[in-house]
């Protein structure tokens, strides 16, 4: 009996292992396909873009870290370690920016980095307009 539990618990723990090889192979395939469709916004697709597409990109960072925050009151081991929306909420809170203002922060760095095109434009905002508004940091 012992013998044939030991048999199952090893065919069960090699099956077990090998789904997790067949969805990780799958979750591989499935990033590598999300970043064709979906590539990494950055600067030098960022000073081709209409300031409603802009604004439009913005906008959407925007409902993310609302959704987020939204999620993180009723759970707040989540609201705990949501580093990026606690610093972005803190920001905020220390002086609100327009989207139109984000954006300007944006197209400045472009501007006057014009060899830092491949930045990813959230690097950007980040660096830009929500660490210089931290308390934490000044």
């Amino acid at each position: 009996m012992r013998i044939l539990v030991k048999i199952l618990s090893t065919s069960i723990l090699t099956v077990v292992m090998l789904c997790g090889v067949v969805l990780s192979s799958h979750a591989q395939d499935t990033m590598e396909k999300v970043a064709q469709e979906m590539p990494v916004l950055k600067g030098d697709t960022w000073v081709k873009m209409s300031d409603d597409e802009k604004i439009s990109f913005i906008w959407g960072v925007g409902h993310m870290i609302s959704i987020q925050e939204v999620l993180g009151r009723d759970n707040p081991g989540l609201k705990e370690n949501n580093i990026f929306v606690n610093q972005v909420v803190e920001a905020h809170k220390t002086k609100a920016m327009t989207m139109s203002e984000v954006s300007q922060h944006v197209d400045k760095f472009y501007t006057d980095n014009p060899d830092k095109l491949d930045t990813s434009v959230m690097e950007v905002i980040w660096t830009e307009t929500i660490v210089p508004r931290l308390k934490t940091t000044n």
